[in-house]
């Protein structure tokens, strides 16, 4: 792109780039509302990310009207968390998508303002929201009859009357995700499935809900194939078999911190559920070593397992696994305190299509276990090693060279990390947008210059008790880490005030920051901080740990 295109009148430059993209869906869009005219620097940033192939881009009130008026054919919307859906009000009638995840500027005044002119949508987001109540949701109901998705999570005031107006309102529904919304009990969840042809369902977190719930989810919703209802811990294996025995078609299913559940409803799932790809057995502690067992030979389409504080765990279920599901993507056995490198080692053998493990706290494997799983596993792209002790830099040096896709590291309390590696997962690991280097108190100012000027894709970076660091790091990040959402620096005893108004000025893109224990910042530039960068999920209270 050339420089003199910024010289040219705006609207000119407007015209330039929009007019040549044939933009059918913006959902992957941040939308910002700017609250005056199109500033040139927005703009520059626009074309360029248009240009250089990035799937986001910033535009605002007057970009979104232009694309209307030029009718191009908007059909889905993602707005950010601090934008107003009211600019979407010319294209409301056309959408048939709409998220606003997080979007704190959604009240109960919006929902009544936009939804009378969303007659087309299929599908809804709203999440994380502490203003939405049963109101609003009955309204969307009576206005947007042709729903089949919608996404609740994390609404916490909604109850069951909520769920009563979808069930009796929204006839062709079949995704629903409630995640988070506490209130509901089994009264809701059997009004939905009683009225809706569900095939997935999320309740995560639901904790009031029963073997009611499940019951009634086996008995209406036999085509159901997704199904979640981690931490509600009053199910038991009774509706579990049911839910087996009834749902042929399952295929993900979540269970995790059930803690009534046991090898019966594993056994049953392995019995009726030969579609299973997904399974979260997490702090499952009656589900044993037989079941799993079981498992690997009813279930061979298995992709993905959780098994993290199944504390019963040993290594014959998982060598089992490791031989009839070689086509696993995806296995958690954190804190299985019982388990070896020989389960490792059969992992890296037979499942070469492996892109995530977790075996923090697998305090018996050895680092020759790990370095063969990232020899013969190259797709990894996620790695958990927290509190693995034979963790070292030259662990990470082999690791770096054979998982070049790597997009998540967490090394967390790995305490003979440090400089070395860290330079060498940045030099071959470009990729990487989680990086977690808790209490590895050897990594350097040098280390995370290196890891912001090769990464810069990176979005979440966790340094607490990085004791070593200085406010030449943050300076690092400050100049080359523009994506970053995520920065803990607590612990980090050297950080002074500069680096926090560093971070004011020049990442304001962050989402959360916490710099608690650092008795080198005042509480001036922390109040400042909060001041200027009020979006920001800001920690910074407590003395120093040292």
């Amino acid at each position: 792109m050339c420089d003199f295109l910024f010289d040219l009148p705006e609207e000119i430059i407007r015209d330039s780039v929009f007019s040549s993209l044939n933009v059918k869906d913006i959902s992957l869009l941040e939308l910002s509302v700017l609250g005056k005219p199109l500033h040139r620097e927005t703009l520059k940033k626009a074309v360029k990310r248009t240009f250089q192939g990035y799937k986001e881009s910033t535009i605002d009130e007057l970009g979104l009207s232009w694309m209307f008026h030029r009718k191009m054919s908007v059909k889905d919307v993602q707005l950010s968390s601090h934008s107003s859906p009211l600019v979407l009000r010319e294209m409301l009638p056309h959408l048939h998508h709409l998220s606003l995840r997080s979007n704190h500027h959604v009240t109960e005044s919006t929902i009544g303002e936009i939804v009378p002119h969303l007659k087309n949508l299929t599908s809804f987001e709203l999440t994380e929201n502490q203003l939405i109540t049963d109101r609003a949701i009955l309204r969307m109901a009576q206005c947007c009859p042709k729903l089949q998705k919608i996404v609740l999570s994390g609404c916490k005031f909604l109850t069951d009357a909520s769920l009563t107006a979808i069930a009796e309102l929204c006839p062709l529904l079949h995704s629903l995700d409630v995640s988070g919304c506490h209130r509901l009990t089994d009264e809701g969840i059997k009004q939905v499935v009683q009225h809706c042809s569900l095939v997935q369902l999320n309740a995560q977190g639901c904790a009031l809900l029963t073997d009611v719930s499940v019951l009634a989810v086996a008995r209406h919703a036999p085509q159901l194939h997704t199904f979640d209802i981690q931490g509600c811990v009053e199910i038991t294996d009774t509706s579990m078999v049911a839910l087996s025995a009834r749902c042929a078609q399952l295929t993900n299913l979540n269970v995790s911190g059930c803690t009534k559940v046991s090898d019966q409803t594993v056994m049953a799932l392995s019995e009726h559920c030969p579609l299973l790809q997904s399974l979260s057995l997490m702090d499952c502690d009656h589900v044993t070593n037989k079941s799993i067992s079981a498992m690997s030979w009813h279930c061979p389409k298995l992709l993905n397992l959780i098994l993290g504080n199944c504390i019963n765990m040993i290594d014959a279920p998982i060598i089992t696994i490791s031989t009839h599901c070689v086509e696993l993507q995806s296995v958690d056995l954190s804190h299985c305190r019982q388990i070896t490198d020989a389960s490792i080692l059969t992992l890296s053998e037979h499942c070469v299509h492996l892109h995530s493990v977790n075996i923090a706290h697998c305090r018996q494997l050895s680092e020759t276990a790990v370095i063969a799983l990232s020899q013969r596993c190259v797709k990894l792209q996620h790695l958990d090693l927290t509190s693995c002790p034979f963790v070292t830099n030259n662990t990470l040096v082999r690791i770096a060279a054979s998982c070049t896709r790597l997009q998540s590291l967490i090394v967390a309390r790995c305490r003979r990390v440090g400089e070395l590696g860290v330079t060498h997962l940045a030099t071959h690991c470009p990729a990487l947008t989680h990086l977690d280097l808790t209490e590895c108190a050897s990594v350097t100012d040098s280390a995370i210059t290196v890891l912001a000027e090769l990464c810069p894709r990176l979005k979440m970076l966790h340094l607490s008790c990085c004791t070593s660091l200085t406010d030449a790091a943050v300076s690092a990040l400050c100049a080359h880490s523009r994506f970053l959402e995520v920065l803990d620096l607590s612990g980090c005893a050297q950080i002074t005030d500069f680096s926090l108004l560093a971070l004011g000025e020049k990442t304001r893109q962050l989402s959360q920051l916490d710099v608690t224990y650092c008795d080198m910042v005042s509480e001036s530039a922390k109040k400042l901080y909060k001041d200027s960068v009020p979006s920001c999920r800001f920690k910074a209270t407590g003395m120093s740990k040292f």
